[in-house]
């Protein structure tokens, strides 16, 4: 429904300017010689401003993003101070043509401006701050190629003619986690029961990078929001367009990420708030899901998505396509990172209803029994 009324506020300022010059072209001698001309110009000024103004306000809230919706309200004072000034001035001339009235108006809609306009600018700041600095995400899982070189297997299938368990001592070393999944290691990438994993305990290379991706990535490239697995990328593409119908919208926010890109992520946080804090919700280089092309951030990338209407739908739905939420509530302490309800993980829909488990969600450490913590 809002999203309808951006529309509509964005179409009537259209709709206004077309009939006036409509007007003003019929008859150009006659309107030039009206009285009434000033109150035309002026209103249909009015009424265009008020318009986008309102347009605005809704884009924000659609994209829920409060403090772009504060942005927009001080804006929207702002021009509206000065459209009161003008139209007292021109409406009411005579009655303030003395010196005395003039520096009174004057002084009034001056001091209602500097304070808007601060305030505007104020929170035009802090958003542009919180646009840039926002922590993102963390790191990967997922089952994948049988080797390097050949393309990447869809997530919830198995790897065939993989070789027996005394094979894979000798050639890529095995091990069992505490629930007897077996754990693989091939060219530095962890594998356990077929699925590629990235947490504390188990890094990604520095020279590794996904293939298979919906949009190619090159070895040189240090982010890119689409270049998500195919397949995933397929099941998030249904999602969107689920929710579309519902009057949802989501976006990838943060996609892949390479080894340096989230180094200089990682640093640019510990500086701010420390290595301790950082670790709570940044990954350090080689270990986040972002550079495995299996994960991404939805929308905000804030505490506030899990509240919206789009964050609700997405912790009690995106199972259904093959995604889990990777940093569950309360499962801090499991999986090494802060709840973050708009990080999304794709694992496939077998495992991911197993993990969704009925609204309660289990996260990859516990279910396949492994660990999440560095080891200095």
């Amino acid at each position: 429904m809002t999203k309808i009324l951006e529309i509509v506020f964005f179409t009537i300022p259209i709709l206004i300017l077309t009939l006036f010059f409509m007007v003003v072209a019929s008859d150009r001698k006659r309107f030039k010689k009206s009285k009434a001309r000033f109150r035309v110009i002026r209103r249909t000024a009015f009424y265009c401003t008020f318009s986008l103004i309102a347009a605005f306000i809704l884009k924000s809230y659609n994209d829920h993003r409060p403090v772009k919706i504060l942005e927009m309200t001080f804006f929207a004072i702002t021009l509206l101070i000065v459209l009161v000034f003008f139209y007292t001035i021109f409406t009411n001339y005579k009655k303030t043509n003395t010196l005395k009235i003039k520096s009174r108006i004057l002084r009034k809609a001056m001091t209602s401006f500097i304070i808007a306009f601060s305030l505007f600018i104020g929170t035009k700041s802090y958003n542009n701050s919180l646009e840039k600095s926002e922590p993102k995400a963390k790191e990967t899982i997922l089952k994948v190629e049988r080797q390097k070189e050949e393309p990447v297997f869809p997530a919830s299938e198995e790897i065939e003619n993989e070789p027996s368990v005394e094979e894979q001592s000798e050639e890529t070393g095995v091990n069992k986690t505490s629930k007897g999944f077996t754990i693989e290691n091939r060219d530095g990438i962890t594998y356990i029961d077929g699925y590629l994993v990235v947490n504390k305990t188990y890094p990604l290379p520095e020279n590794y990078y996904p293939k298979g991706t919906h949009v190619a990535i090159t070895s040189d490239m240090g982010k890119c929001e689409e270049c998500i697995i195919e397949e995933a990328y397929q099941a998030y593409v249904k999602m969107k367009n689920d929710m579309a119908n519902e009057g949802l919208k989501i976006w990838i926010a943060s996609g892949y990420r390479s080894y340096n890109y989230q180094g200089g992520l990682y640093n640019s946080y510990t500086k701010r708030n420390g290595s301790q804090a950082a670790d709570t919700y940044s990954a350090r280089a080689g270990h986040s899901e972002h550079q495995s092309g299996y994960a991404f951030d939805l929308n905000s990338v804030t505490d506030a998505f899990a509240s919206t209407r789009e964050g609700v739908w997405v912790n009690q739905n995106c199972y259904k396509y093959g995604f889990i939420i990777r940093y569950p509530k309360s499962k801090e302490s499991i999986t090494g990172y802060k709840y973050e309800s708009w990080h999304l993980r794709y694992v496939g829909v077998e495992l991911a209803a197993e993990l969704y488990n009925n609204g309660d969600w289990i996260t990859m450490e516990e279910h396949f029994g492994i660990t999440s913590s560095y080891d200095s």
